[in-house]
């Protein structure tokens, strides 16, 4: 059972109901806008977001239904494990059931609800396949874009974007946006990734415009994802070459270090005055003016108090959402804008263990793991997630899900081409 189309992009043109599933989940955000201004005209706009979630919900199941079952078996197994996670910490923990029941941060609407982070997991593993879930990222970045662009216009025309408030449903007018700074982020190593494979002016073009959205308008930490994504393209080009060649690139790389580092004030100056003379304002490019670039905005208040509650529990942590009752108490979304304190305040030595293999493993994929495909598509995953070390957290984030479904594919794949050469 399976539906296709014929698209303009290069490589197999066929999409199959995984694809669809796929590329709908990803871009879910874009759909969420239009489909709840066409029900508005209706006069219908309360039922928008519900209309979606069916959709998605019903593409899902048939994508589930069209394939193998051996392809998705395994991701029943960890949201069945994810929800004995859940009970588990209500059982030790009874306090966190205010956090799991909460309206606009709880599990229904930030953890379980199909368009969420979790599923990024699923619909990579529908798919399972390293060319068709590069190309589908290309049609997901070409509708983000868009999107984006619809916003950079409104963001210009206006000053300001329109963003979801703190209590996670009221909107309000912000003059920058974090998440469409992250979006950006995302959608520049998408096109660099394709620039990397296909050589092509326009995706360099295309990810260089939004790598300076993202830093124009979006949040500081979206530096961290490109400057990450940068330093793991320089390995990648180094492992392919011979020595000489190694020794230029290494020292052309510490140059441009040594260039940005000396004349550091004067850029930042000069970018400053030139975005002032077509009057854009940037709260990244004011911070790194002013020399602030490391200021937390608050977060150092959440980050002591999750510590000192670190200090009290550990080794054995609170549950699932552990560090909510703290940092909780000082703003509505409670997470700890850091995937360490939180994993470590949630399950204690667990948590840290399991931050521990997840970076050897990340490590050897990108080290070591013999399919150039997956590495790219991982690196693009494992950089954006670069945002959990400032914001969000590893529960919501469709990037940490995503990377983890992108990892579990490259070590399947490494594991058969090792058995296959023990058998020639």
């Amino acid at each position: 059972m399976h539906l296709r189309i014929q698209i303009p992009i290069g490589g197999d043109n066929e999409l199959k109901l995984v694809d669809y599933a796929f590329i709908f989940y990803f871009t879910a955000q874009v759909w969420n806008v239009l489909f709840f201004r066409v029900f508005t005209l209706l006069g219908i706009g309360s039922y928008a977001s519900a209309v979606l979630m069916v959709f998605i919900i019903a593409l899902i199941v048939l994508a589930i239904l069209s394939i193998n079952i051996r392809k998705w078996e395994g991701c029943i197994a960890l949201y069945a494990f994810i929800l004995l996670v859940f009970l588990i910490s209500y059982i030790l923990t009874p306090e966190l059931g205010t956090w799991y029941t909460n309206e606009n941060w709880g599990l229904a609407y930030r953890v379980f609800r199909i368009d969420r982070g979790i599923y990024a997991y699923l619909v990579i593993k529908l798919v399972e396949d390293p060319k068709r879930i590069m190309r589908n990222l290309n049609i997901v970045a070409i509708l983000i874009g868009m999107y984006l662009l619809a916003q950079t216009y409104q963001r210009i025309r206006t000053g300001y974007f329109i963003v979801t408030a703190n209590d996670g449903i009221s909107q309000m007018t912000s003059a920058d946006n974090m998440s469409y700074g992250y979006n950006c982020a995302f959608v520049t190593l998408i096109f660099f990734a394709q620039y990397r494979k296909n050589k092509k002016k326009i995706f360099l073009i295309v990810g260089i415009l939004f790598s300076v959205l993202s830093v124009l308008y979006g949040s500081r930490g979206c530096l961290i994802v490109l400057g990450a994504y940068f330093v793991i393209i320089q390995y990648f080009k180094l492992r392919g070459k011979k020595s000489a060649k190694k020794v230029i690139l290494a020292l052309s790389f510490i140059m441009l270090i040594v260039i940005l580092y000396v004349f550091y004030d004067a850029i930042i100056f000069l970018v400053s005055n030139i975005t002032a003379h077509f009057g854009i304002h940037s709260d990244t490019i004011t911070s790194l003016l002013n020399n602030s670039i490391s200021d937390s905005n608050g977060r150092d208040r959440i980050w002591a108090v999750v510590s000192d509650q670190i200090k009290d529990t550990f080794p054995l942590g609170k549950g699932a959402f552990g560090d909510r009752l703290t940092a909780g108490k000082i703003f509505s979304w409670g997470y700890s804008h850091n995937i360490f304190l939180e994993m470590t305040a949630s399950f204690g030595v667990i948590g840290v263990i399991v931050l521990l293999a997840l970076i050897v493993q990340s490590g050897r994929i990108l080290i070591t793991n013999e399919s150039e495909e997956w590495r790219e598509l991982f690196a693009i995953f494992f950089c954006c997630c670069m945002k959990l070390l400032v914001s969000d957290s590893f529960w919501y984030s469709s990037f940490f899900w995503g990377a983890l479904g992108i990892g579990s594919c490259a070590l399947k794949y490494d594991k058969k081409r090792k058995q296959l050469k023990m058998i020639r």
